[in-house]
C-alpha cells in the first residue's frame, strides 16, 4: 500500500517511492517465508527493488550510500529468488558494486561493510556448493571465510557481544564451517548464537528456532550425534509452529531432519510419523497457496477489503486535508 500510494502521490522519479516500494517488499519477503495462512508472489521482488535502485540512483547518482544500500538491497533479493534458479552471476554483480562504493565512502570500521561483506560472502557460498571439492570451491569458501570473520569482528566492535546481529554472523560462520567439514568449529559458532540469542529474546523467538535448527542439522547430518540432535529438531518445531502455524515454510527442513535422524538410528515409527507430519504439510502448503488472498488487506473495521480500495481511500483523505 505504501509502494502504491507513493507512486500516486510523489509521482515515479521521487525518493519517498523508491523508499516505498523497498518497504513494502522488505515486508513481502518477509511474509513469504513466515506466512501459512496467505500466499506472496516472491518473484516480483527484484524487479521492485530494480525500480527502486534506478529512482535512487537516478535521484543521487550512483557514488552515494543510499545508492550503495539500494545495491545492496537488490543484490539480496536477487539472492534469495536465486535459491530455486541457481543462478548468482547478477546478485555478485551488484554486491561487488554496493561493496565498491561503501568502501570509497566510508571508513574501515563503519558498520554497514560488514552488511556488505556478510552479503558477498553468503553468494560466495552458493557459488562455491557445487565445486566444494575442486580448488575453485575450496578458495571461494576461504574467502567467504575472510568476509564473515571481517563482518563478525565490526558487528562486535561496534555493537558489542550481546546483540542479535553479532548473533547472527556467528550463525552464518557456523553454516560455513559446516560446508568447510570444520564441525567443531561449526558446532561452537552455533552454540555462540543460540546462547546470544536466548539470553537476549527469550526461548521462544524465531530467530532462536532458526538457529536451534542449524545445530540440529549438524549434529544430524555430519556428526552423527542423533541423540543431541531430536531434542533441537523438537524445539525448532514447537517455537516455528508457536509464531507461524503448522504450515510454515521451514517446517519442512525439520521433519526431513527428524526423517534421517530416525531411519539412521532404525527407530521406523519415528520416520514414519514424521513422514506423515510431512505429507500433511505439503497439503497444507497446497491449500494455502491456493487461496487467492494476495491481493487483501484486514482495516481496522475487521471485514477484508480489496487493496486498490484502500489505497484510493487513503489518497483520497489526503486530497481533502
Amino acid at each position: 500500500i505504501y509502494a502504491e500510494y507513493g507512486k500516486q502521490w510523489y509521482q515515479r522519479r521521487v525518493r519517498v517511492y523508491s523508499d516505498g516500494s523497498i518497504s513494502s517488499f522488505r515486508s513481502l519477503n518477509i511474509n513469504i517465508q513466515t506466512s501459512s495462512t496467505t500466499q506472496f508472489k516472491a518473484s516480483p521482488s527484484p524487479q521492485v527493488y530494480d525500480r527502486a535502485l534506478h529512482i535512487m540512483s537516478g535521484v543521487f547518482g550512483e557514488m552515494n550510500i543510499r545508492s550503495a544500500v539500494a545495491h545492496e538491497d537488490l543484490a539480496y533479493a536477487t539472492y534469495v529468488y536465486q535459491y530455486n534458479h541457481g543462478d548468482y552471476t547478477r546478485c555478485l554483480e551488484l554486491s561487488n558494486i554496493s561493496i565498491r562504493i561503501v568502501n570509497k565512502l566510508l571508513p574501515e570500521k563503519h558498520l554497514l561493510r560488514a552488511s556488505t561483506s556478510r552479503l558477498r560472502a553468503l553468494i560466495l557460498e552458493e557459488l562455491a556448493y557445487n565445486k566444494i571439492q575442486s580448488r575453485e570451491g575450496r578458495l571461494l569458501l576461504k574467502e567467504a571465510q575472510t568476509l564473515h570473520r571481517d563482518s563478525l569482528r565490526l558487528c562486535k566492535k561496534a555493537l558489542g557481544m550481546q546483540n542479535i546481529q553479532t548473533a547472527k554472523h556467528y550463525g552464518n560462520l557456523g553454516r560455513l564451517y559446516q560446508s568447510m567439514g570444520l564441525f567443531k568449529s561449526a558446532e561452537k559458532m552455533h552454540k555462540r548464537a543460540i546462547k546470544i540469542k536466548e539470553s537476549l529474546l527469550g526461548p521462544d523467538n524465531y530467530e532462536l528456532a532458526l538457529s536451534l535448527g542449524h545445530l540440529a542439522s549438524l549434529y544430524n547430518y555430519d556428526m552423527k550425534r542423533y541423540r543431541e540432535a531430536l531434542p533441537l529438531y523438537q524445539r525448532s518445531i514447537v517455537i516455528s509452529v508457536s509464531i507461524f502455524g503448522a504450515g510454515f515454510s521451514g517446517l519442512e527442513y525439520d521433519y526431513r531432519g527428524l526423517m534421517h535422524l530416525y531411519s539412521n538410528t532404525n527407530q521406523m515409527e519415528g520416520y514414519h510419523e514424521n513422514l506423515e507430519k510431512l505429507r500433511d504439510w505439503v497439503e497444507l502448503r497446497k491449500l494455502c497457496e491456493s487461496k487467492d488472498e494476495a491481493e487483501l488487506v484486514k482495516p481496522s473495521g475487521g471485514h477484508l477489503e480489496p487493496t486498490e480500495a484502500v489505497i484510493q481511500r487513503l489518497i483520497g483523505q489526503c486530497d481533502c486535508a
